[in-house]
Parts: C-alpha cells; sequence; structure tokens
C-alpha cells in the first residue's frame, strides 16, 4: 500500500476504531486485508461472480463487516464496564448516542471508504505544495512544533490541539481548492431556469 494510504489507513484505525498500532496489530491487519479489495471494486463493473473484481469487493465487503461487529462488541462492553469514553473514537461516541449495531456498521464502512483515498489524496497534494512553497512549509513545521512542545512523549492529539493548527489547516483548505480530491460532481436540474 503505496506511504499516504497506509498513513491513512492508520489514522482511520485510530479516531474510527480506537485502535492502536501495537496492541491491536492482528485486528488492524485483518480490516486492511479486507479493505484493499473492497476499495479495488468500488468502481468495477458489477459482475458478481467470485473472480471478478467486484465478486472479491462483495466478499471482502462481508469480512469487513464482520471484523467491524467483532471490534463494536468489545467497545460496547468496554463501555458498558465503564472502560472506555464516547470520546475515545468514533464507534465508541455512536454506541454512547444509542445508534444500533446495524446503523453503526454502515456508517463505519462508508466512513472508512469516503475517507480513505480522499483524506490520501489531501496529504499527497498538501506535501507537494508545501515543498513548492517553502515559506508556506516553514510556517506548517513551526505550528506543528509548538503544538508538539505541548505534548508529553507518547500523548495523543486533542481537539484543542487541533484548534491551535490554523495555518496547517488553512494550507490543507487551500490544497482542496486547487485539486479537489473528489473530480467528479454529479448534479441534476430540479427546474428549468429559463
Amino acid at each position: 500500500m503505496p506511504s499516504m494510504k497506509s498513513l491513512t489507513f492508520d489514522i482511520m484505525c485510530t479516531v474510527i476504531f480506537g485502535l492502536g498500532r501495537e496492541d491491536h496489530a492482528a485486528v488492524r491487519r485483518e480490516l486492511l486485508a479486507g479493505f484493499q479489495p473492497l476499495t479495488r471494486g468500488i468502481w468495477s463493473i458489477p459482475v458478481n461472480l467470485p473472480f471478478t473484481t467486484f465478486g472479491k469487493c462483495l466478499a471482502a465487503s462481508q469480512r469487513g463487516r464482520r471484523a467491524v461487529a467483532g471490534i463494536l462488541k468489545e467497545k460496547r462492553a468496554k463501555l458498558e464496564r465503564g472502560e472506555s469514553s464516547p470520546s475515545d473514537d468514533l464507534m465508541t461516541r455512536m454506541l454512547s448516542e444509542g445508534t444500533s449495531e446495524g446503523e453503526i456498521i454502515d456508517n463505519v464502512m462508508f466512513v472508512m471508504v469516503a475517507a480513505h483515498d480522499t483524506t490520501a489524496t489531501l496529504l499527497t497534494f498538501l506535501i507537494q505544495h508545501l515543498d513548492a512553497n517553502r515559506d508556506a512549509y516553514a510556517r506548517v513545521v513551526a505550528e506543528q512544533e509548538e503544538v508538539a512542545r505541548s505534548k508529553a512523549p507518547g500523548d495523543a492529539l486533542s481537539w484543542e490541539d487541533l484548534g491551535k493548527m490554523k495555518y496547517t489547516w488553512s494550507a490543507a483548505m487551500e490544497t482542496l481548492r486547487l485539486v479537489p480530491p473528489v473530480f467528479a460532481n454529479f448534479k441534476r436540474a430540479v427546474a428549468l431556469d429559463v
């Protein structure tokens, strides 16, 4: 898997599931094994035979849903025992709000697919644009170093930390303006404007 896609998958595992790299390596590998054929088959020709890309995509989707359901079961148990907080990750937040299991699985699968390539594209082009504009790069680095100095080694970023990254956010928004990760936009006229 290319570097930015790998990084994006790591971020998703942390934000959506709260899965650390070391302590949940097997679960992350299981998710990744199902995720790659799923993303490859989304835009394939919809012929549902076991050997087609689409057929492999459907099978991967079912494996992924089972893996997500397993994680969801663990999250529910931890939440009931008071060992986790709704702010830990997206899945625990949805559980704490009473979202149904089926709806959580559907939403998590959607977020994984929707966020993966778009985020990887943003990160790739952001780095390219920062490389081309060394002043902007220096400002982003200075901002990131300032946030890093306020954290103990191994501490995760908080929402407050993200709020301090105003220039980084502006650079990301400018990158999205220049290179939107979703190149097609389908519109439908709802009325004639003559």
